[in-house]
């Protein structure tokens, strides 16, 4: 089944074949293409040298498969070709999702997702994908997404498709929160040369949903939001500038800051707010000088055992507070700092 033909057939012959079987209308050629390139995409994933790779041409007939099928599903026979996910509500879906499944698990191995990055059509597919309004598609749509988009930037004349159809998915009600996640992280990934059009485009969503993740008891999506915060704000100043603006964005990150028992959370929090908090922050202050005592008892509490990365970044939110006075006495002048704002 791995290597999906007779033994005589060299690797270029088979991913001919595979090509072929693709653009094919009949059952039988689909199901055996996405098979042969399921059980493969698994292998590299798992660093196991697969009998087929991933080339242009396969990249280039898995989008157009992927194109067709969200567009025009008329030329796919009646059915699921392969089983998978149970949550797909369609055929459509289960189709499209083996064949994201398939680039998802193929863009794991760094060469090959470079390979499929510079497929013109992939965004594309991409892009219909992620505006197809099925759920489970657009879940795997992002993961493909942010597997092409942690390699390399965007092109140009591709992220506008993209991020519209990016904004469109964050519209999408109810989003469940792992999705929610995975967006974050995309868009973040994406900020570096797009942060503009993000701000314009997402208009009060990246707010909503990173104050959702924030209230989720679970800690993993708690991190997915303080990752975006810090990575979109040292990417982009027009989303640093929107993010410091927003009361309920800031206030959530200084409550969460409190209330962490000491983990690796709290260090990334104070982190977020030290890039977080900016000028355009300064509306905030009054507002913020209530948590003031907070966060000096956390500082002292600290003091002794957190390492200095971390005390530094407490510094800066104290004075941004109004509570840092500067650093006086002996020893360390971060303690020092800590010490005089208590």
């Amino acid at each position: 089944r791995a290597a999906g033909s007779m033994a005589s057939e060299d690797g270029a012959s088979r991913r001919k074949r595979l090509c072929r079987a693709l653009h094919s209308h009949m059952r039988t050629e689909l199901e055996w293409a996405l098979g042969v390139l399921s059980v493969n995409a698994y292998a590299a994933s798992n660093f196991v040298e697969p009998h087929v790779e991933l080339d242009e041409a396969v990249v280039g007939a898995l989008a157009r498969f992927l194109q067709r099928l969200v567009t025009d599903p008329g030329h796919i026979a009646t059915g699921a070709l392969l089983a998978i996910e149970a949550d797909c509500e369609d055929n459509i879906s289960a189709n499209a999702s083996v064949a994201l499944s398939i680039l998802h698990n193929y863009t794991h191995v760094p060469h090959l997702a470079n390979i499929a990055a510079h497929c013109p059509g992939l965004s594309v597919a991409l892009a219909s994908c992620l505006r197809s309004g099925a759920k489970p598609v657009a879940r795997q749509g992002l993961l493909v997404l942010e597997n092409l988009a942690r390699l390399m930037p965007m092109s140009p004349e591709h992220a506008p498709n993209l991020l519209r159809a990016l904004e469109h998915v964050a519209r999408a009600q109810p989003l469940p929160r792992e999705t929610k996640a995975s967006l974050l992280k995309v868009v973040a990934l994406l900020s570096n040369s797009n942060g503009d059009l993000i701000a314009s485009l997402f208009s009060g969503l990246l707010e909503l949903h990173l104050l959702d993740l924030l209230a989720s008891p679970a800690p993993e999506h708690q991190e997915s939001a303080l990752h975006f915060v810090v990575e979109a704000c040292q990417a982009s100043a027009a989303l640093q500038k929107r993010l410091g603006e927003d009361r309920g964005v800031v206030e959530a990150l200084v409550r969460l800051l409190c209330q962490h028992e000491h983990d690796l959370r709290q260090a990334m929090t104070a982190k977020a707010l030290r890039f977080l908090l900016n000028p355009h922050s300064r509306a905030l202050q009054p507002r913020l000088r209530r948590f003031e005592h907070d966060v000096v008892a956390l500082s002292i509490s600290l003091a002794a055992s957190a390492n200095p990365d971390m005390l530094a970044d407490l510094a800066r939110v104290l004075a941004f507070m109004g509570g840092a006075r500067g650093a006086r006495g002996s020893g360390s002048p971060l303690r020092g700092e800590l010490v005089a704002a208590a």
